[in-house]
């Protein structure tokens, strides 16, 4: 963004340049509470926000969303060194990345076996966050000074 800036002779929109929250992230869901229609409406938003949505548990999955800490894949997580460093995180954590614009810290999410979380998912927040456009952009403020060499 920089350089295309500098070249330009002036700041270029951040747009085009951003890195979407999800960014190279592989997110796989889990649980009973994700129905049909959620689970395509969590695999639209992950796509929208830069990561890759996969149906099965494999080495590439980065984030497993459960919604309890129980289940074929959590159960996986937990004893199978090809996929134990996926972050199983709960639903919150996705809700969070898509709300604030950024990845949220999965440790802050990581879902334990005596916390389990609410059997239901409340994907009301999907449609929502369809229509928000990109958030603020984080340099609108900023002056930058850009050397003419950089050219």
């Amino acid at each position: 963004w920089m350089e295309a800036s500098a070249c330009h002779g002036e700041p270029l929109a951040e747009e085009d340049y951003l890195l979407r929250p999800l960014h190279r992230l592989v997110v796989c869901l889990s649980g009973p509470s994700f129905g049909g229609h959620d689970r395509q409406v969590i695999e639209s938003l992950v796509r929208r926000e830069g990561g890759t949505y996969s149906r099965t548990l494999d080495s590439q999955v980065t984030h497993l969303v459960v919604d309890a800490a129980a289940g074929e894949k959590y159960l996986l997580c937990c004893s199978d060194p090809q996929v134990a460093h996926v972050r199983v995180v709960s639903p919150a954590w996705l809700a969070a990345c898509l709300s604030r614009g950024i990845c949220a810290d999965a440790a802050d999410f990581k879902m334990h076996p005596a916390f389990p979380a609410p059997a239901q998912l409340d994907c009301s927040f999907g449609p929502r966050l369809l229509a928000q456009s990109v958030p603020e952009l984080y340099l609108s403020g900023c002056v930058l000074y850009i050397p003419d060499r950089a050219c």
